[in-house]
């Protein structure tokens, strides 16, 4: 691999990866943006996640 000279276009540059890779690679910089722009408002956002402590049998909090 080498690097890219300055202003050339990236898409054409030899990375080594074949193309699944870089499908892949792609598609988890879109997931990163995704998460990114969603912030706090992303399901699986850390303040979405119960609170620690105890449970009863339904799910809710006793303790």
């Amino acid at each position: 691999m080498r690097t890219p000279a300055r202003m050339e276009d990236l898409r054409h540059v030899d990375t080594g990866l074949s193309p699944a890779e870089r499908d892949d690679a792609r598609r988890e910089g879109l997931r990163q943006k995704s998460i990114a722009a969603l912030g706090d408002r992303w399901l699986l956002d850390q303040k979405h996640a119960p609170q620690r402590g105890t449970y009863d049998k339904h799910g809710v909090r006793v303790a």
